[in-house]
């Protein structure tokens, strides 16, 4: 699709009149049932934290863990609560009028396409403007700054600007505003302005009708490349407990496991070069060490040396399990690890 195939003569239409009226668990479900925002960056390959896998996964119901910690948990309801007072604050920064619409939209043209935003702005002429919250830690205030996003406007994440651009298009406005603020002091309040960009909107809406098209199928998009945290979210979705049997894998997943023999191979060899490498530095390290005569931090020119060691306490679980039996079988804990995949090739 391109840009100047788009039909910007659209209303959007109400999926959910007030999604604050529903349950948590019934707000989940709708979002099963289309592309939300913030799904948007990992369709599109720009979201750190989870891959277009992860979210096919759980829109196929594969992946329903709703993984909530307390941390998790404590941060939601913050951001949650401090909503009022940032549109509060932007309100009096701006002058526009704000105003909250928790309704949840749908693209009439392509209806996968969900959408919903924290708050709404009118300017004096009556344009709208969307507007996205996020809460942040203090420590990082440098890395925001207020801007137009693209010139010196800065975002932490990019893929807020997918998630923003998404909801332009469900929407059909010209400008979003994300507000970003690490407290309640009004100068730390972040405004990075987003105006609607076709030529991008054109790409989102082709790779998320692509993905959702997929989706009905069954068919999951496969990531060239994975984190290892997300490998290990993935595989925990899809494993079950093992069985000790071998079945015979479809012969379309060769080239698979060819390159995956290549790519162990050549880490091999980098683990030896690593190895080697470690071996000299500990090498060149032991005159520092006799030099330093038992000083934590030292000085040679313009390079500073420090040597300094921890201490950590452990517990001697053999020594518990044999002094303190009772007491050993009452705080052990059982962890299951995530399966590894270990391929060789079979001479036959």
């Amino acid at each position: 699709m391109r840009a100047d195939e788009l039909d910007l003569n659209y209303r959007p239409q109400v999926v959910i009149p007030d999604i604050e009226a529903i349950t948590h668990e019934e707000w989940l479900h709708s979002r099963m049932n289309g592309i939300g925002g913030s799904d948007a960056g990992a369709i599109l390959g720009v979201n750190r934290y989870t891959s277009a896998y992860q979210i096919g996964l759980k829109k196929l119901g594969f992946d329903d863990r709703e993984e909530i910690t307390p941390e998790s948990q404590y941060t939601l309801d913050f951001g949650h609560a401090m909503e009022p007072l940032v549109l509060k604050l932007y309100q009096q920064k701006t002058g526009f009028e704000v105003f909250t619409d928790r309704a949840q939209y749908c693209h009439p043209f392509f209806p996968f396409m969900l959408g919903d935003c924290d708050g709404m702005a009118r300017t004096p002429e009556g344009d709208l403007i969307g507007l996205e919250i996020k809460t942040y830690n203090y420590q990082l205030r440098d890395k925001w700054r207020s801007g137009i996003y693209g010139r010196d406007g800065i975002i932490k994440n990019p893929e807020y600007a997918i998630q923003v651009a998404h909801y332009m298009s469900v929407l059909n406005l010209d400008r979003f505003d994300l507000l970003a603020i690490p407290g309640n002091n009004a100068d730390d309040l972040v405004v990075v302005t987003f105006f609607r960009d076709l030529d991008r909107e054109a790409e989102i809406i082709t790779a998320e009708k692509e993905f959702w098209e997929g989706l009905q199928q069954g068919i999951l998009p496969r990531p060239t490349t994975l984190r290892k945290e997300a490998y290990q979210k993935i595989v925990e979705a899809l494993s079950d407990e093992a069985e000790s049997s071998c079945i015979e894998l479809d012969a379309s997943l060769r080239p698979q496991l060819d390159e995956i023999a290549s790519l162990e191979a050549e880490r091999a060899g980098m683990s030896e070069n690593l190895k080697k490498l470690e071996e000299r530095l500990n090498a060149l390290k032991v005159p520092i060490v006799e030099a330093l005569d038992s000083h934590e931090t030292a000085v040679c020119g313009d390079y500073r040396i420090t040597f300094k060691g921890t201490s950590r306490t452990g517990i001697d679980q053999k020594k518990l399990r044999i002094a303190f039996p009772e007491v050993y079988e009452q705080v052990r804990t059982v962890s299951n690890t995530v399966p590894a995949m270990k391929i060789r090739k079979v001479i036959r």
